[in-house]
């Protein structure tokens, strides 16, 4: 993501938002896996998951880091920052992350389905944002 172009990027980002329904639901499905003992299934899954949302925000971030360097302010939705809901997000996936370590699998699905498809909606405005700098300033 780091050697892509701004519009490479803003296309990328597109393409995850129009795919965010159906990773949510994958998401959830996660923590069914979990609940219902398929727990292999489940970490499988939650590996593919981790990596698309990844990618997310790689692209995302990347494609923050060169709106600003063409004199964007910071990306903002309603009062949240960017900075703020990244970390947010960041903060959570350290949190999965950490349940998973413990093998707390309930912490993890309840991460999982509650707070990072919640995360995932409060961060949704943000590549909008940035792709309409992108635009504007073509």
């Amino acid at each position: 993501a780091q050697s892509a172009g701004m519009e490479e990027l803003a296309e990328a980002l597109e393409q995850f938002e129009s795919k965010l329904p159906q990773f949510k639901e994958e998401i959830v499905s996660i923590n069914e896996d979990f609940q219902s003992g398929r727990e292999a299934q489940a970490l499988e899954n939650l590996d593919s998951v981790v990596e698309k949302l990844q990618g997310f925000m790689s692209c995302l971030f990347a494609l923050e880091a060169r709106c600003k360097n063409a004199g964007m302010e910071e990306a903002q939705s309603g009062d949240l920052t960017f900075s703020q809901a990244a970390a947010d997000l960041m903060e959570l996936l350290r949190d999965l992350s950490s349940a998973l370590e413990e093998n707390d699998i309930t912490a993890a699905g309840d991460i999982l389905e509650y707070e990072l498809t919640e995360k995932l909606d409060i961060i949704r405005p943000f590549p909008e944002v940035l792709r309409n700098f992108v635009v504007a300033s073509k």
